[in-house]
C-alpha cells in the first residue's frame, strides 16, 4: 500500500507525519503484504528519524520507497540509509520493471474516452437541470390555475345568485302586471322577458360550473399530486 498524506513534495509536518504512522499502523493490523513509504528532510536526505519510527510502526510487514528515493540529493547515500534501516531498494527497481507503461496512442485513446465520458455525464447533468427547472414552472403554472379556478367558481356563484334575484324580479313584475290589467300588458311582457334572461342565464351557469367543476378536479388532482 503506497502511503502519502498529500500531493507534492516528501517534507511533512508532524501532523503529516503522524497520520502516516497510525496509516501505517492501521494497514499492518489489517494485514496488508506491505507498504511503500518515504519522507525526506530539507537537503534532500532520507529523513531518518521519522523512516525508523515508520519502519516500526510497519511491524512485519514488508518496506520500500516510493519517489522519495528517486528525487533524493544524493542516491547513493540514501541507498546506504535504506539498507540501514533494512529496505530492500531492489524490490523497488523491480516493481518499476513490471509496470505496464502505456503507448502515446493508447493515452491519447484513453484521454478521449475519459473526455467524452465527461461530455455525457455534463450533457446529463444540464438535461436534468433543465427538466427539474420545466417541473418547477409547471408545478407554479399548476398551483396559480388552482388559484385562478378558485375564483371562477366564486363569479360562478355569483352569477347564480343574479339569475335568483333576476326570477325573483320577473315574479314580482309578473304579479303587478296582473294586478293593473289591460294597462299592464306592456309591463307584464318586460316580465316574460326578463324570465326568460333569467332561464337563459341559469341554463348557461350551470353549463359553466360543470365545465369548472370538471377542471377544479383535473388541477385539484395535479396540485396534490406534487
Amino acid at each position: 500500500m503506497l502511503l502519502r498524506p498529500r500531493f507534492g513534495d516528501f517534507l511533512y509536518t508532524e501532523h503529516e507525519f503522524e497520520i502516516l504512522k497510525r496509516e501505517a499502523e492501521l494497514f499492518g493490523k489489517a494485514g496488508a503484504e506491505g507498504i511503500v513509504i518515504g519522507c525526506l528532510t530539507e537537503d534532500g536526505s532520507l529523513h531518518m528519524p521519522q523512516m525508523r519510527a515508520l519502519m516500526e510502526a510497519a511491524g512485519g510487514m514488508k518496506v520500500t520507497l516510493h519517489r522519495a528515493f528517486d528525487v533524493c540529493a544524493n542516491p547513493e547515500e540514501a541507498y546506504g540509509q535504506a539498507r540501514e534501516l533494512g529496505i530492500d531498494e531492489e524490490e523497488y527497481i523491480r516493481a518499476l520493471h513490471e509496470v505496464n507503461v502505456k503507448t502515446k496512442t493508447e493515452i491519447d485513446a484513453s484521454a478521449r474516452l475519459l473526455g467524452d465520458v465527461i461530455n455525457m455525464f455534463v450533457r446529463a447533468s444540464y438535461a436534468t437541470m433543465q427538466n427539474q427547472k420545466l417541473v418547477v414552472e409547471m408545478k407554479e403554472g399548476i398551483c396559480k390555475a388552482a388559484e385562478q379556478i378558485v375564483v371562477a367558481n366564486d363569479n360562478t356563484r355569483q352569477i347564480e345568485g343574479f339569475s335568483k334575484r333576476q326570477k325573483i324580479l320577473a315574479l314580482n313584475a309578473s304579479i303587478e302586471a296582473a294586478r293593473a290589467g289591460e294597462s299592464g300588458k306592456g309591463f307584464s311582457v318586460v316580465a316574460d322577458e326578463v324570465q326568460k334572461l333569467a332561464q337563459g342565464m341559469a341554463h348557461t351557469s350551470v353549463q359553466i360550473k360543470q365545465a369548472l367543476e370538471e377542471v377544479t378536479d383535473t388541477i385539484m388532482a395535479l396540485n396534490s399530486a406534487e
